[in-house]
């Protein structure tokens, strides 16, 4: 648990130098924090694991799918997964709650600032620009979740 608690410290000191307001877990080796983007407040959790090193972002996409839509958004977070090169989307099928995931192996390099805000920068705007679509697909103009996802990806040529 030591050297995930040094990459959480490293991470405050960035966050620090970025100044960012976060808030330091007591239970657990991780950092709370929020962003706001263009389509609302993303709450962020970075977390550090040992054996092997890893530093993880989970950024909260902020909606809720409400029961009969899950199999619905269920389509649409795959097909979104399907073209994505770092990370991936989870979708809870029985809260309707879904974050954006990544993570880097640290190895015995240790994290350099670039590379943290290259991670916490893709999962943070990864989520906003895919946050579009599924908000498009629970209250929009009844698209289908290839219509929602590939109208997302075209838009980013």
């Amino acid at each position: 648990m030591e050297q995930a608690r040094e990459i959480i410290d490293q991470v405050c000191v960035f966050l620090n130098e970025d100044g960012v307001r976060y808030h330091v877990r007591s239970d657990s080796p991780a950092i709370d924090t929020s962003f706001r983007g263009e389509s609302g407040v993303f709450p962020v959790i970075i977390a550090a694991r040992q054996d092997p090193a890893i530093l993880a972002v989970m950024v909260g996409v902020p909606v809720v799918t409400p029961e009969p839509r899950r199999g619905q958004m269920a389509e649409a977070v795959a097909r979104a997964n399907h073209g994505l090169t770092l990370g991936c989307f989870d979708f809870d099928m029985s809260t309707g709650d879904m974050y954006f995931r990544a993570a880097i192996p640290l190895g015995d390099g240790g994290l350099a600032h670039r590379q943290f805000r290259d991670l916490l920068g893709a999962s943070i705007a990864t989520a906003g620009k895919y946050h579009r679509a599924f908000c498009r697909l629970l209250f929009g103009d009844d698209l289908s979740p290839a219509e929602v996802i590939a109208e997302i990806e075209m838009a980013d040529g």
